[in-house]
Parts: structure tokens; C-alpha cells; sequence
């Protein structure tokens, strides 16, 4: 429970039930967005090329333990499950992943040996098998790549000997790459996002300031520094996706733990600004996805606490939603109507025995079935009860102070439990409260007599309410 925050971490809240309401009340919100922690990664993994795709996140190579990664796995978010994938060709870090919808490309990234390549795979989903394509003319890694009509930006990155500012554009269905206008500037670890038909690219390490931004016109080939406010604060070494039609910046940590404080900046592109977001466990060198209204943060380094130059790699998978809350809806129970008349019975009848006193009170109960049967001898006090169904029916309080029952047939109701009584049709008096059981003593004769069960009225015309007292149940007529 140390993983949540005061601020912006889902502890699933609970409706509450107000007494004698019968409906719950809502759970309180979470607030705009809420961070959580499905299941974990297979192992630990930084740098990894993380994608969406068909509602299911990729996660291709990485690093852990300074030793390059071949393993991939996906992420299921309906199962909050992970599977383990085919193996990459070559072991890769850093490399850069998008998808076109159907198949996911790979780009580039270290080696075993080098801290730059120069490939191009694609991996089938359907088949789990990878493919190799024609390969980008510069070696890179750390680079930022972005897929936007039917082409792949692999934007500026590390060489095998320094930060380049080169960009080259790969187009899918000519499998062919061509360059494009430099970068403004030498970087590696920014991040790089396609929205509303341009490419936002910012942060990362180079000779420029980590919180400078650039839009990239494709059509006009250009970038542009003036169209896209910077960054709050500098940003190299995150992750960036498109959630809900805003680029989103994530953070890692910028001291010596893992803060969780100021990390987390949505920019919204009408109002050309940067927002706060609730902040996530700064994870450095993270993947980041999204699927439909959810960003997912995969694994990244952690800070080590004893050694706080040393980074370790985490298994750690963070969901960001901006909904309600994190709660399962519960079932709400229907409301509680009252009944004026229950009778369902299709005959008049007007009794000849009229009983000498009247009920002060009106015992309220909520029918467990529908009654079928014929009424016989009806009293003057008249039951009420609550339930769900829509009774008909009337009934007339003759002068003689005799009683007659009119009804018109209605199909059967289905009734409501409650525990407030029995049925409303009934007409044996109530049951006494229950009795508190006997302690347990050796038993004693003498005492049995005053828990003998008490005799039902003379008037009631059926035996079940010779246990009316004890099992709590009435007559039915």
C-alpha cells in the first residue's frame, strides 16, 4: 500500500447504503484521472519499444542488469494478463516502435556491440514473426519515431559517435527511405507524438535546452518552434503519448529518488498550453502507450535507494484513466413502493362473522409470492406492505361493518424481498420478536413450559398458522 499517493492514486471506495433507503449512494469520485498498477511485467525491462495496437500493448527488447534484451511480450487489458511473444532477431535497446494498424515496425536501436544501428523489422502479430525491411541510411538509437499516413519519421537520436540532428522518412508501400529537414537541434531520449496531422517533438539530451518543442509540418517540410508552447519544465530520458486528443509528457525522476511530484504535463493544442496532471512513480527511460481512454507507463528505471547513482530496471506497468473511479458497479435495489390492496383474487366475498376488535396498528410487510388462492373470512383491519409489482384491486367497508373484497384479475406480480415483514395478504397476527436461545445448561424440565408454543387465534382458518410463532410465517388466504 506504500505504492499510492495522497493525490491522484485509485483505492477502488465503496457506495454506502442509507438506512431504510434501500438504494446505495454513489461512491465518492477518484477526480479527473487516477493512476493504478495492474499486473506486472514478466521481468524487469528499461528502454524498451512500446506500442499500441489493436487494444493490446507491445513491449519489444529493452535493457536490465546492462545486459540488451531479444524478449517481447503483450499486455492484454482485458485480461490484465501479459503473454510471452517470438523473440526479437538480435538483441535491441532503444530502438523505436509504431504501427500502421496491421503490422508493427521496429526501428533501429544498440546492439550487443554498438550503440547505434541501422534496421528495420516488422512484426506480424497475427503470425508472431518478425520480417526485415530496408533499412534507414543513418545508424541511430534513442531516436524519436512516429508513424503519420502511411509513413515512418525516424527523428534525430544517437550515432554510433555523437547526437545527429538527420531525419529520415520511411514510406510503408514503396519500402523506401528518403530524408527529410534536419531537426532543430542535436538530441537524444525526446519523444516524438502525431496529432491533427502534424508531428510534436520535445525534450531530450543534446545541445538544446530539454524543454524546448517543435511542430513538423509534413507538407510544407518545415519545422516550427513557434507553434507549440515549451515545456513547463525540461524532459529527456521520458515517454509521450496522444491520450484523448493531448500530448502527453511523462517525467522520470529529477533528483536522487523516485519523486512523485510535477512529472506527469498534458498539452492541450486549442489552448496551446501545458497542465498538471496527476503525478505517476518517475520511472527514467519508461515506454509509454495508450489504449482507447488509457496511458500506460511500461517498466523504466527505478532509482536504488542505498545506491542512488545506480538505476534498476522494473517490472512496474502504471494505468493512467481519467474516469470516475476505479469501482465495480454494484447492483442498486429497486425502490420500495406501498401497497394500498394486494388481492388478486376473482371472486366477492362478504363474510358472516364480523371480529370484535380492531387493530390499532398496521403491520407493514413486503410480499415473498404472489397469492392465488380464493379469500376467505376477511377482517375490517386492512394489511399494507410494500412491493414492486402494480396491484389491483378494491376494497369496500360495508355499514353492517362486514367486509367485501372486489379484484380484478391481474397477471402475477413479482415481488420485492424485505426485511421489514412477511406478506400483506396474511391475516394471522404478528409473530412475537425471537426468543434469545438458552444458555447452555444442563436442561431443565420445570423451564420447558415457557417456551411452549403459543396457540393461533380461534378465527384463523388454516393450520400453517400453528407455526406462525417460530418460523415466522402467516397464514395465506
Amino acid at each position: 500500500d506504500h505504492l499510492y499517493r495522497t493525490t491522484g492514486f485509485c483505492r477502488n471506495p465503496s457506495p454506502t447504503v442509507t438506512p431504510g433507503s434501500g438504494t446505495p449512494t454513489p461512491a465518492p469520485v477518484c477526480g479527473t484521472g487516477i493512476w493504478q498498477f495492474p499486473a506486472r511485467l514478466p521481468s524487469p525491462v528499461a528502454e524498451a519499444a512500446v506500442v499500441a495496437q489493436d487494444g493490446l500493448v507491445y513491449s519489444f527488447g529493452g535493457t536490465a542488469d546492462n545486459t540488451r534484451l531479444t524478449t517481447a511480450y503483450r499486455y492484454n487489458p482485458a485480461t490484465d494478463s501479459w503473454t510471452a511473444l517470438a523473440p526479437l532477431p538480435a538483441a535491441r535497446t532503444g530502438m523505436g516502435a509504431v504501427s500502421d494498424g496491421r503490422y508493427i515496425y521496429l526501428v533501429n536501436g544498440a546492439t550487443l556491440t554498438d550503440w547505434a544501428s541501422a534496421t528495420l523489422w516488422r512484426y506480424d502479430p497475427l503470425a508472431n514473426s518478425y520480417a526485415t525491411l530496408s533499412a534507414p541510411t543513418q545508424a541511430t538509437a534513442y531516436q524519436a519515431t512516429v508513424y503519420l499516413n502511411g509513413k515512418i519519421y525516424r527523428i534525430a537520436g544517437l550515432t554510433l559517435d555523437a547526437v545527429t540532428t538527420s531525419v529520415e522518412v520511411y514510406t510503408i508501400s514503396a519500402d523506401t527511405w528518403n530524408t527529410a529537414t534536419p531537426y532543430p537541434a542535436a538530441v537524444e531520449w525526446h519523444t516524438a507524438v502525431a496529432l491533427n496531422g502534424y508531428i510534436y517533438s520535445g525534450g531530450g539530451e543534446g545541445n538544446t535546452p530539454p524543454d524546448k518543442t517543435y511542430r513538423y509540418d509534413p507538407l510544407a517540410d518545415a519545422w516550427d518552434d513557434a507553434a507549440v508552447a515549451d515545456l513547463p519544465v525540461g524532459i529527456a530520458r521520458g515517454a509521450s503519448a496522444v491520450l484523448d486528443g493531448r500530448w502527453v509528457m511523462v517525467r522520470p525522476p529529477h533528483d536522487t529518488y523516485n519523486d512523485a511530484t510535477d512529472n506527469v504535463f498534458a498539452w492541450d493544442s486549442a489552448a496551446n498550453t501545458w497542465t498538471p496532471l496527476p503525478p505517476l512513480l518517475a520511472r527514467d527511460l519508461p515506454g509509454a502507450a495508450v489504449v482507447g481512454s488509457n496511458l500506460y507507463i511500461v517498466g523504466g528505471n527505478r532509482v536504488d535507494y542505498l545506491s542512488p547513482n545506480q538505476l534498476i530496471a522494473s517490472t512496474l506497468l502504471q494505468q493512467y484513466s481519467e474516469t470516475a473511479c476505479c469501482v465495480t458497479p454494484t447492483a442498486t435495489r429497486s425502490p420500495l413502493a406501498t401497497l394500498t390492496t394486494t388481492a388478486t383474487a376473482t371472486a366477492t366475498a362478504t363474510p358472516t362473522y364480523t371480529p370484535t376488535h380492531t387493530p390499532t396498528r398496521t403491520p407493514t410487510a413486503t410480499a415473498t409470492r404472489t397469492p392465488t388462492a380464493t379469500p376467505s373470512p376477511t377482517p375490517t383491519r386492512t394489511p399494507s406492505g410494500t412491493v414492486t409489482g402494480t396491484p389491483s384491486g378494491t376494497l369496500t367497508v360495508l355499514p353492517t361493518g362486514t367486509t367485501s373484497r372486489t379484484a380484478t384479475p391481474m397477471p402475477s406480480a413479482t415481488s420485492t424481498p424485505s426485511p421489514t415483514g412477511t406478506a400483506s395478504t396474511r391475516l394471522c397476527p404478528p409473530p412475537p420478536p425471537p426468543r434469545r436461545p438458552p444458555r447452555r445448561r444442563a436442561p431443565r424440565p420445570a423451564a420447558r413450559s415457557r417456551h411452549r408454543r403459543p396457540r393461533p387465534p380461534a378465527w384463523c382458518p388454516l393450520a400453517t398458522c400453528n407455526r406462525a410463532t417460530t418460523s415466522r410465517r402467516a397464514c395465506d388466504i
